[in-house]
């Protein structure tokens, strides 16, 4: 795919980001992108046959991001035990606006086709083992991850239980707890 081909494919994500954000997964049809990027559906075709593997390619796109998103977030960090996984904690919960509701309405999505989140997982499994390379189990590396999803699951609801004061709490404990640190 040479750059101008590259460009045309990240315009029309880009656009369907941006029909997501203003009206949510289920208005992104391939006519709402067409219109949002500029393309002929023809050019949209070429790129993403249907709106599957549109949504797909906006998952991608989330994936990489959170994970270079990460490795910043490592190169800062101290190094020590618990480091790739406190980077995970941080780059995780520290999701723009437009992040969070792009990933809620791809979840959403996938409600309708779990394969969409097959990349997720895959990423997922691959997080899993590096961590454990990293000598953290893969229970404790588990129960974080868990502990993350569950506070930016709660970041997609319109109204979390979380005051700001308790959710920064959480996640120190979540940090203690990748240090191997014990609550003081």
């Amino acid at each position: 795919m040479d750059g101008t081909e590259q460009n045309a494919r990240e315009r029309i994500i880009d656009a369907a980001e941006e029909v997501v954000i203003r009206e949510g997964a289920r208005h992104v049809t391939l006519d709402a992108v067409v219109q949002e990027a500029g393309v002929s559906k023809g050019g949209l075709i070429y790129h993403f046959k249907n709106k599957e593997a549109l949504l797909q390619a906006m998952l991608d796109r989330l994936v990489m991001r959170t994970e270079t998103n990460r490795r910043q977030k490592c190169e800062m960090l101290e190094k020590g035990q618990g480091m790739g996984i406190i980077a995970y904690v941080l780059a995780s919960l520290a999701q723009d606006d437009k992040t969070r509701k792009v990933g809620g309405a791809i979840l959403a999505a996938a409600a309708h086709a779990p394969k969409l989140l097959l990349p997720f997982y895959e990423e997922y499994r691959r997080l899993l083992d590096e961590f454990g390379r990293d000598g953290l189990s893969p229970a404790k590396a588990g129960v974080i991850m868990l502990a993350v999803d569950g506070l930016r699951l709660m970041d997609l609801l319109p109204y979390s239980p979380l005051r700001a004061d308790e959710r920064k709490d959480v996640i120190e404990e979540i940090i203690r707890m990748a240090k191997g640190e014990r609550q003081g």
